[in-house]
């Protein structure tokens, strides 16, 4: 198996795995018998869809806020690669069904496996947590229209809850910054939390729940490391490439409507409710989300995908 990280690979191999420019490289020079494409995110022409229209939604609440570099705030591709689609045997994806099935348009061999994160080895005991009450953190990365920001601090702009954004954004966070400082009963900008810290520990132990609406992903790792680590109780997008399962949290679409019904929704849980939600969370995202069943997951598909015709 040849894994390509340059472009100008020589020779012919049985059989090359990845994605991107070297990639398609490799299927353009027909270097191999055999190409399984892997994929950590939506479909290209997808993602890009979803964040332009973010991007647009933005624009229309915010038509004063002036932005030079709409990528900054959005993940765009502009290679989108579609003979890596067409060409190759297998593809290989992180996600659930859901995001399976945005590939069954474009191909007809689709395997999918479980994201991973870090193993914490939390010892704490979430029944022993301290919850502050009316508590939701953003916890993301570059890309904060992408993954819904915007929708999260208009949501709770005068009510009674208080978002806590934690994230590496500290290019990004201007365009949010009259709002903070008008509304710091509901916004709070931690900044980038080094995972596995204290004051990580701090925010996650007390905060019961995460939000993302996010409009494009394939199974989001912040949410990931949250739940399997501390069971904190995801409000998401059918996006972020998560089944729901009665403790999982749905937005149901990318509107300031509906972030808000799932905001409320999640405060109408008592402590007990919580609790019991965290702890069957923590041991569902340990059970599927562990390392050993990535690797596990992996391995068989890519048995499978080698194995085909």
């Amino acid at each position: 198996m040849l894994i390509i990280a340059e472009k100008k690979i020589f020779g012919k191999y049985d059989l090359v795995f990845g994605f991107g420019d070297c990639y398609e490289y490799a299927i353009s020079n027909n270097i191999a018998n055999k190409y399984i494409l892997y994929s950590t995110g939506s479909p290209l022409f997808y993602q890009n869809q979803n964040a332009i229209e973010s991007f647009h939604r933005f624009k229309l609440k915010n038509p004063c806020c002036n932005i030079d570099k709409p990528q900054k705030y959005i993940r765009l591709t502009e290679n989108i690669w579609p003979i890596q689609l067409i060409k190759s045997d297998s593809i290989i994806t992180i996600g659930n069904q859901y995001v399976k099935s945005l590939f069954d348009i474009f191909h007809s061999n689709v395997k999918m496996i479980p994201s991973t994160c870090f193993d914490l080895e939390v010892k704490s005991n979430i029944d022993d947590y301290k919850i502050e009450k009316n508590s939701i953190i953003w916890f993301g990365s570059k890309g904060s229209i992408h993954k819904g920001l915007d929708l999260c601090i208009d949501a709770v702009i005068g009510s009674n809850v208080k978002l806590y954004i934690a994230g590496n954004i500290d290019d990004e966070i201007d365009i949010f910054r009259d709002k903070i400082i008008k509304y710091p009963d509901n916004i709070e900008y931690i900044g980038y939390l080094v995972v596995g810290s204290n004051d990580f520990k701090k925010y996650v132990e007390s905060i019961p729940f995460v939000i993302l609406p996010s409009c494009s992903e394939s199974m989001a790792t912040s949410i990931v490391t949250l739940s399997y680590n501390y069971g904190l109780i995801p409000l998401v997008t059918k996006e972020c490439g998560f089944d729901f399962d009665g403790n999982i949290i749905e937005i149901s679409s990318l509107t300031l409507d509906d972030v808000k019904k799932s905001i409320n929704y999640a405060l109408s849980l008592s402590n007990d409710d919580i609790k019991n939600k965290r702890n069957i969370l923590r041991k569902k995202f340990r059970e599927n989300h562990s390392n050993l069943n990535f690797r596990e997951k992996m391995e068989a598909a890519l048995i499978l995908a080698i194995g085909d015709k």
